[in-house]
């Protein structure tokens, strides 16, 4: 193992932590920046600009519209990014198979 390969794991294992967390604060996703300095992944890149959309669930409590936030702007924050995880992951998954072939 390389130290490249290290840190592709250590961040997908923080990354996986995250996203399955019951809370997914934007400040738990701080963890995650140290180590996709070392090895930038697009959809967590993309994360990182999203993360911010949390701040409005504040504006909508505030006009009694929690539940349109947390059932439909929620979704908007987060399914761009695991299709471009599930596309990047495909992606992967393609080229390692043409190279053991």
């Amino acid at each position: 193992d390389n130290p490249g390969q290290l840190a592709r794991r250590c961040l997908y294992a923080v990354a996986v932590l995250f996203m399955l967390s019951p809370t997914q604060f934007p400040w738990y996703f701080c963890w995650l920046l140290p180590l996709l300095a070392l090895v930038p992944v697009r959809s967590l890149l993309l994360l990182t600009a999203l993360l911010p959309i949390y701040y409005l669930r504040f504006y909508f409590d505030s006009h009694g519209l929690v539940k349109v936030f947390d059932n439909w702007i929620v979704w908007a924050e987060y399914l761009p990014v695991l299709a471009l995880l599930i596309f990047e992951w495909r992606g992967s998954d393609s080229r390692v198979g043409r190279r053991a072939a």
